[in-house]
């Protein structure tokens, strides 16, 4: 049995994983989804029964579903609160199990909004962060973003907003500068109830070795967690990520929907492209120009010393978040430098857009069948209901009236049925008896 990574948190603690984002969040998240009805008979509640809570911090906070937005630049509408009401309801209704829930979102929650959470949820909350070193954060995000309908390069991205002098800008430094993450949620909550998870790139179990740990769960349930179908989450290369570029330029040009574009290419091409196309060894990836790797290796640094000194239990080791940006040499090529892709990049992206349309367009066709089953059983009710109708109308018409029906005093009603029984019983004796 391998060596405990660290102590179990207290029965019915109520976990919240804050992220931030592309620090292994999507990995949890599909092996607690994964694990339901596991975790909950070792004890653990991973609540509701979608893939993660997204929609519930996304509605806590108020912020609305990027795949909601429009192609013309209007931000996605504002959420209702309802699904963090129901995350909320089953969260206090259980008084037994630890409660193992989040959302990534929740890194860039403001120290306002940080307070009614720690309100709402109470001394049973403890905070989990994951942490990696923010220059391989920074490529990750970009790419994020990419996959979402952005049409810009990696480079202008880099000049036009992560950067603020030597700090991330807004919204990366609420969610990237982990020093002032850490800080932010600790001045709140206290650093005695939050726990950073840094986990060991060259150990790919070790992230899920650590929420086993802190959820007091056996060896290797969340290590041998099913992966969703087609899952993966691993970075592109350049030529992949080219491709889906220049398919963001003209999906806006012709004014395609953003939830059109997050089924076709969100759960189509690029679902299909990480789950099943093995790049060959050599294609290129991301790189980072020197101007930017310098500022982003001085945050690593800063943030690397941060954690360190704030206090918060650590698992792993804080220095992995210093560890230096992959530098562009200068013949590394650019994304932008792709004018063609390689053919099973290509065949594997239309693939997944087919399959993608294709599940669409069968569970469309399963709803128009059910559709027209209920609508039949509709009419067929109808109609009977109309015939009921009908008849206790005809029936409301043709009452009786029992002043035509004969007087006959209660002796006399006796007198005639007992007439009648006897002509019935008499008759058949005579025919049984011999002559």
């Amino acid at each position: 049995m391998p060596e405990r990574l660290v102590e179990a948190l207290p029965p019915r603690v109520r976990l919240l994983h804050i992220g931030p984002p592309k620090t292994g969040t999507t990995a949890l998240q599909a092996a607690g989804s994964a694990s339901r009805a596991a975790l909950l008979e070792h004890g653990v509640r991973y609540p509701g029964k979608g893939f993660n809570h997204r929609a519930a911090i996304a509605a806590f906070l108020g912020r609305g579903l990027w795949f909601q937005a429009s192609t013309d630049g209007t931000p996605p509408p504002k959420p209702e609160r309802k699904p963090w009401d129901d995350l909320l309801a089953e969260i206090e209704a259980d008084e037994r199990n630890r409660i193992w829930f989040g959302h990534e979102y929740a890194a860039g929650a403001t120290a306002e909004q940080i307070a009614q959470l720690a309100d709402l949820l109470g001394e049973r909350l403890h905070v989990v962060l994951t942490l990696r070193g923010v220059t391989r954060i920074l490529p990750s995000v970009w790419q994020q973003a990419n996959k979402e309908g952005g049409r810009g390069t990696y480079d202008t991205w880099l000049q036009n907003r992560p950067f603020d002098g030597e700090h991330l800008g807004m919204p990366h430094r609420l969610r990237h500068e982990q020093g002032e993450l850490v800080q932010r949620w600790a001045d709140v909550v206290g650093p005695e109830r939050m726990t950073a998870v840094i986990p060991d790139p060259a150990d790919h179990t070790f992230i899920y070795r650590a929420f086993e740990d802190l959820l007091d769960l056996p060896p290797g349930l969340l290590v041998n967690a099913p992966a969703p179908p087609d899952y993966s989450n691993r970075s592109l290369t350049l030529p992949e990520i080219e491709l889906i570029r220049q398919y963001n330029i003209q999906f806006r040009e012709l004014g395609i929907s953003m939830p059109d574009y997050n089924l076709l290419m969100g759960k189509g091409a690029i679902q299909r492209l990480t789950g099943h196309r093995r790049p060959p060894e050599g294609e290129p990836r991301l790189t980072m120009p020197d101007w930017a790797a310098d500022k982003a290796d001085a945050v690593a640094r800063r943030n690397a010393d941060l954690v360190a000194a704030s206090g918060i239990r650590l698992v792993g080791d804080p220095e992995l978040l210093a560890v230096p940006a992959v530098r562009r040499k200068a013949e590394d090529p650019v994304h932008e430098a792709f004018t063609q892709v390689p053919v099973d990049l290509a065949t594997t992206a239309l693939l997944g857009a087919t399959l993608a349309g294709s599940k669409v367009n069968a569970e469309l066709a399963a709803a128009k069948q059910l559709a027209k089953e209920r609508a039949e059983q509709l009419a067929a009710a109808k109609a009977k209901a109309g015939k009921l109708a009908a008849e206790i109308e005809r029936l409301k018409s043709e009452p009786y009236r029992m002043s035509q029906l004969p007087k006959y005093r209660g002796l006399d009603l006796l007198k005639e049925l007992a007439r009648r029984v006897r002509n019935r019983i008499i008759p058949k004796r005579k025919a049984r008896e011999p002559k």
